[in-house]
């Protein structure tokens, strides 16, 4: 299995809000707005908390229930965040507060870097290390990371059956 490393930085693959909330981002979208959220991240934050919880949501069920209605309706992101709170767990804050899924390998701080390091073994084989601020924020972003390889790993795959498939049919 091979380490897959990540940098940090601001991307523009999706459109945001001036509150950097996405703009009705399909789900496929989101993982990539979380990462780069909490890359650029200088420390842990409840609004990073929550964008992080509607993030997941929406990729697990491809809505986010309450937040996404609450949007789709008109309501600002700031009072949306603030019905949402103290339903969120403290992901950027807190070692506790795990992404489901995650599988934090080690953590190690850098002096050099000025950074905590995070490890995440994906289901996938891969192995992916990531550099945040915080432990907590490395460890949330390492699992992001994980999921990303998953997802790129089982279209790999799904890509080599529509191939295989389309050969085989182009030989009968």
């Amino acid at each position: 299995s091979g380490v897959v490393g990540r940098g940090g930085g601001k991307s523009s693959r999706a459109a945001r809000r001036d509150d950097g909330v996405p703009d009705d981002l399909p789900a496929a979208d989101v993982l990539d707005t979380l990462i780069d959220a909490l890359a650029a991240a200088p420390c842990g934050s409840r609004e990073l908390d929550i964008r992080v919880d509607y993030g997941l949501g929406v990729m697990l069920s491809g809505r986010a229930d309450l937040a996404t209605t609450m949007i789709q309706e008109g309501i600002p992101w700031q009072t949306v965040s603030g019905v949402l709170e103290s339903r969120v767990p403290a992901y950027t804050t807190s070692l506790d507060a795990a992404i489901e899924g995650e599988n934090i390998a080690f953590t190690i701080r850098s002096e050099r870097r000025g950074k905590w390091g995070a490890m995440h073994r994906a289901r996938c084989g891969k192995e992916v290390l990531v550099w945040a601020v915080t432990e907590a924020l490395a460890r949330r972003l390492a699992a992001l990371e994980g999921q990303r390889a998953d997802i790129l790993h089982a279209r790999e795959i799904e890509t080599a059956r529509s191939d295989a498939s389309g050969e085989a049919r182009a030989e009968a």
